[in-house]
C-alpha cells in the first residue's frame, strides 16, 4: 500500500510538470544517505533544499520503554538530520526544514522518547542557522495531523483532549507558505495545536515588565508607505496590534495569542523620520499568568495600551460558522480608493488598497460585507502574529458601513477585543463582515468577522468604534488633520 501511494504521488508530480524521482536511504545511515544523495546528483543534479520530516513512534510510558525503542525513534531525527546535513554540506543549499512537533515544545504522555529527539532536532537547527545565516532554516512544531502516524485511535484520544487535527490541505499550505518566506532569524515555527496542558496559570512565574523593541522604518515594514495622511506617514491601529501581538508571544515562548481586547489609542503616532532613520517603538508587558497587560510606545511617546490572553491550546475557541443575510448594492457614487485622477471614499495608497470587492449591505442598512485581501495575498514582507492586512481591510470597511448610514467620514479609535479562532495564516482573499450594533451618528460601533470559503470565522473584532470627523470630506480639510491624530 505504501508502495502504491508513492507511486501515485510521483505520477501526480509529474503530471503537473515536475522533475521527480525517489531514491531510497536508511536516514540513520550517514553511508546510506551519502550513496543517495550521489545517485540523485547523476539524476537530477546538485541538492539545493533538504526536507527532514522521517520519524519513528514507540509511544509507552517510560518505565515500559527499551533501550532499542528510544535509539530507534531518537536516531531517525537526530542521526537522520546529522547525516541529511553532512551529505549536503558542499550542495548549494537554500533552505534545510524538519518536521519537528509539539511534542518536542510541550512534552507528551508516553513520548518522551520522541520529544526529546524532535527539540535535539530544533537545538541542532538553530545552530546550523547561527553557522549560515543566510540560510531559510526551519523547524516545524506540527501539531497532530490528519493523516501519516495519527491512527485512528489517536485521533479519538485528540478529540477527547478538545484538539482537532491539522487538515493535509491546511498543512501543506502552511509548509509551503514557511518555505516561500524568505531567510528569517524564526527558525522554530509553532503550528497547529498544543499537546500538553502545562502547567496551571497559578503556578507560572509572574511576568516581569519585559521590553521588546522593533524598528519603524521604510526597510522593515515597507507597506507602511502607503499608509499616509496628507503626505505623511501613520502608524494603523491593526500594525500596533500586531506589535503587542508579537511581543506578548516573544515572552510567553510556545503559547499562542487567543485576545487582544481593550485596544485604546492614547495618541496618534506620526512617522516623519519613516523613510530616513526611522522610529523607535517599544512594547511593553506586565502581568503574571495568561494574561498580560501592554502599553506601545514611539520615540518614548505612549502610544496605545491593550491586554493580551495567551493560551498554550489554539483550538480553544472553534471556529463558528457565519450566514449572510441578503445583502444589496450600495449607493456609493464615488469610487472606494482614491487614484491620481479621482477622489475616493478612503485615503489609503496601493498596498493598504485591501477591498477587493464590495459585496454589498442588508436592508437594515446593519451589516456590510466584501471581500477582503489577506496579508500574505497583500504580498506584506515580514512575519504577522495576527492578520494586519485583513483586519485593516475590515476596519476600512467599518468606516464605509458608517459614511453609508450618515454620509460621514470617521476614523477608528478603539477596538474591544481581538479574538482568534485559527492559528494557520489566511492565503487568499477572506469574506469580511461588519455587524453594526447601532445606527451610527457621532459614533459608530460594530462587530467585523473574517470568515474563509467555507464560512467559518478564522478571527473576529468586537466592539470596534470609531469616531465621526469634524469634516463629511474626510482628510481633505485642516480639522481632519487634528482627529488622524487623536484615531490613527
Amino acid at each position: 500500500l505504501a508502495q502504491r501511494e508513492v507511486r501515485a504521488v510521483v505520477d501526480e508530480l509529474r503530471a503537473a510538470g515536475a522533475r521527480v524521482d525517489v531514491f531510497a536511504a536508511d536516514v540513520r545511515d550517514a553511508g546510506s544517505v551519502l550513496h543517495a544523495v550521489r545517485a540523485i546528483h547523476g539524476k537530477l543534479g546538485r541538492v539545493t533544499a533538504v526536507v527532514h520530516g522521517a520519524g519513528v513512534l514507540a509511544d509507552k510510558k517510560i518505565e515500559d520503554k527499551t533501550r532499542d525503542q528510544v535509539d530507534r525513534v531518537v536516531d531517525t531525527k537526530v542521526r537522520g538530520l546529522h547525516a541529511l546535513l553532512t551529505a549536503t554540506a558542499s550542495e548549494p543549499l537554500k533552505a534545510v526544514v524538519a518536521f519537528s512537533s509539539v511534542a518536542g515544545r510541550f512534552g507528551n504522555v508516553g513520548q518522551v522518547d520522541y520529544s526529546m529527539a524532535n527539540e535535539a532536532m530544533t537545538r541542532a537547527l538553530l545552530r546550523e542557522k547561527a553557522r549560515r545565516p543566510g540560510l531559510v532554516v526551519k523547524a516545524l512544531h506540527w501539531g497532530p495531523w490528519d493523516a501519516g502516524m495519527v491512527t485512528p485511535a489517536l485521533k479519538a484520544a485528540f478529540a477527547a483532549r478538545g484538539i482537532t487535527p491539522i487538515a493535509v490541505h491546511d498543512g501543506a499550505a502552511a509548509f509551503v507558505d514557511e518555505l516561500s518566506a524568505g531567510a528569517s532569524d524564526d527558525v522554530e515555527i509553532v503550528l497547529g495545536t498544543a499537546l500538553a496542558e502545562g502547567p496551571s496559570p497559578s503556578s507560572r512565574k509572574p511576568l516581569p515588565s519585559d521590553r521588546f523593541v522593533r524598528a519603524l522604518d521604510r526597510t522593515s515594514m515597507p507597506h507602511l508607505e502607503d499608509h499616509r495622511v496628507r503626505g505623511e506617514v501613520v502608524l494603523p491601529v491593526v500594525v500596533a496590534m500586531d506589535l503587542i501581538a508579537a511581543a506578548a508571544v516573544a515572552a510567553r515562548p510556545g503559547q499562542i495569542v487567543r485576545v487582544v481586547r481593550d485596544v485604546r489609542v492614547v495618541k496618534g503616532v506620526r512617522l516623519p523620520r519613516f523613510a530616513a532613520g526611522g522610529h523607535e517603538a517599544v512594547v511593553a508587558l506586565t502581568g503574571t499568568g495568561d494574561v498580560v497587560d501592554a502599553t506601545l510606545t514611539v520615540d518614548g511617546v505612549l502610544a496605545y495600551r491593550a491586554q493580551v490572553a495567551l493560551a498554550l491550546d489554539a483550538e480553544t475557541q472553534a471556529p463558528r460558522s457565519h450566514t449572510l443575510p441578503p445583502l444589496s448594492p450600495t449607493s456609493f457614487r464615488a469610487p472606494l480608493y482614491s487614484s491620481p485622477t479621482t477622489s475616493g471614499l478612503l485615503f489609503h495608497g496601493p498596498r493598504f488598497q485591501l477591498i477587493e470587492q464590495l459585496d454589498g449591505v442588508d436592508g437594515n442598512a446593519r451589516v456590510m460585507a466584501a471581500r477582503v485581501l489577506s496579508t500574505r495575498a497583500a504580498g506584506w514582507d515580514g512575519r504577522f502574529t495576527v492578520d494586519a492586512a485583513a483586519l485593516d481591510a475590515g476596519l476600512q470597511l467599518l468606516l464605509l458601513w458608517a459614511r453609508h448610514a450618515t454620509g460621514g467620514a470617521f476614523l477608528p479609535t478603539g477596538v474591544g477585543a481581538l479574538v482568534v479562532h485559527s492559528l494557520l495564516p489566511a492565503r487568499g482573499s477572506l469574506v469580511c463582515v461588519v455587524e453594526g450594533k447601532a445606527r451610527p451618528d457621532l459614533k459608530a460601533v460594530a462587530d467585523i468577522a473574517f470568515l474563509d470559503e467555507r464560512g467559518r470565522v478564522l478571527f473576529e473584532m468586537k466592539d470596534v468604534e470609531a469616531h465621526r470627523l469634524p469634516s463629511d470630506d474626510a482628510f481633505a480639510v485642516d480639522g481632519a488633520t487634528a482627529r488622524v491624530d487623536a484615531a490613527e
